[in-house]
């Protein structure tokens, strides 16, 4: 229906969390685990899969991730895979340390890593916590039935990856775009920490809206902290012949909403804050109260840690967004960690995405948030073939622009 009447649809994916028999029964032995045996990694989120795991070549398995072979428990092999690359990745043991013995010191072998290992060990490299990544592997796994023994060891890593998408896509929360109608004004504010493209994303939705979905859009700016900031968004209102109001104070907002006069659509520019100042976050909910935004979006850039993207939304809790915009996917390798912090099921949930951009350029480089465009960069040079299969439109460079009406 294009972008005027896109739909979205919300599916989470839900997991049993109760304990895993067999798993973590017995780690003495093994050196690089030794460390850990006052606290034993806690099966949560993980279900079983046995008959899935079974019908799939890789033998039963509790946590539903395959584990490796040679008569070990299926289970506590593929949790000593992930606490040895865990604390390697960690720092915890030194390369030499985690050579002795074989696989990171586990006494495994780089030959026994199945391809869910395999994809597991690349999560946590990307920066993924280790129990999301036990989560996703665990919802791939459910859809592991179709893969034959008979297909080829590069079609089975291919098939492995797409279900690992299709896990990750099945836990987005998404929004859609934002909605406007002519006569009703509506107001968005942009929040988020300083050089994530807030600025930029605000002067592309309004050429969007102005262009494509003929509103009449009007901009104001509270960020006079950052040098040229007001005379960046002025040149874009001057180019788009839009409205502009510049406010220093909270007391100024009313009046300066009014001065805009009569449009569907404002767009509220802020200064990047930082989201361990409490301070700085409460002068910018003052503003927000002032003018009473009827969505605001926290902008978030695709370049942040996992731990930086977790930082963010605990930071700006107390503004209250109701929307994530994610910015600069053209520039990050992978979007797994950010993905999951988004995710992270024991830390809150976060808002729905809204927007995804990827570029510089004004309109064009911004797109309605999708599952394709994100779980297709999930991890560095992941084939992408199958996203079609999974129910998902590739997002072909981002051509469309996203700028919905009311419902």
């Amino acid at each position: 229906m294009g972008w005027l009447g896109r739909t979205h649809v919300e599916v989470t994916a839900g997991l049993h969390g109760g304990p895993v028999e067999g798993a973590m029964n017995d780690n003495a032995g093994n050196p690089v685990l030794a460390n850990y045996a006052e606290e034993p990694l806690q099966p949560a989120d993980v279900r079983s899969v046995n008959s899935v795991a079974a019908s799939s070549g890789y033998g039963a398995s509790p946590t539903g991730i395959p584990g490796g072979s040679g008569g070990r428990n299926p289970a506590e092999a593929t949790y000593q895979k992930f606490d040895a690359a865990h604390q390697l990745r960690s720092g915890s043991v030194t390369g030499s340390e985690a050579g002795q013995g074989g696989f990171y010191g586990s006494g495994y072998s780089s030959s026994e890593l199945t391809p869910a290992d395999s994809l597991s060990l690349r999560l946590l490299q990307a920066g993924v916590e280790e129990s999301t990544a036990r989560r996703w592997m665990a919802s791939a796994s459910s859809f592991a039935a179709g893969i034959a023994d008979s297909e080829s060891a590069v079609q089975n890593d291919q098939r492995w990856m797409e279900h690992l998408q299709r896990a990750v896509a099945r836990e987005l929360n998404l929004c859609g775009p934002i909605r406007t109608q002519p006569g009703d004004r509506h107001i968005v504010a942009l929040v988020g920490p300083t050089g994530v493209g807030k600025t930029t994303t605000v002067a592309k939705l309004a050429a969007g809206f102005r262009i494509e979905a003929r509103r009449r859009v009007g901009l104001l700016t509270i960020d006079t902290y950052r040098i040229a900031a007001v005379q960046q968004l002025k040149a874009y209102a001057e180019i788009m012949d839009l409205p502009m109001q510049v406010v220093e104070k909270p007391e100024q907002m009313e009046t300066a909403l009014s001065a805009l006069g009569d449009v569907d659509l404002v767009l509220i520019d802020t200064a990047g804050r930082s989201p361990r100042s409490d301070a700085r976050i409460e002068q910018l909910s003052e503003f927000l109260r002032a003018a009473h935004p009827d969505e605001t979006h926290l902008v978030l850039s695709a370049t942040s840690s996992g731990e930086s993207i977790r930082t963010s939304l605990e930071g700006f809790a107390p503004v209250r967004a109701n929307a994530v915009t994610l910015t600069k996917l053209d520039e990050t390798p992978c979007t797994a960690a950010v993905l999951a912090a988004l995710t992270g099921r024991d830390r809150g949930v976060a808002p729905p995405l809204s927007y995804l951009t990827n570029g510089q350029q004004v309109p064009d480089d911004i797109a309605v948030a999708d599952a394709s465009g994100l779980v297709a960069q999930l991890l560095p040079q992941m084939p992408t073939a199958g996203l079609g299969e999974m129910g998902f439109e590739t997002m072909d460079g981002y051509e469309s622009l996203p700028y919905g009406e009311a419902a």
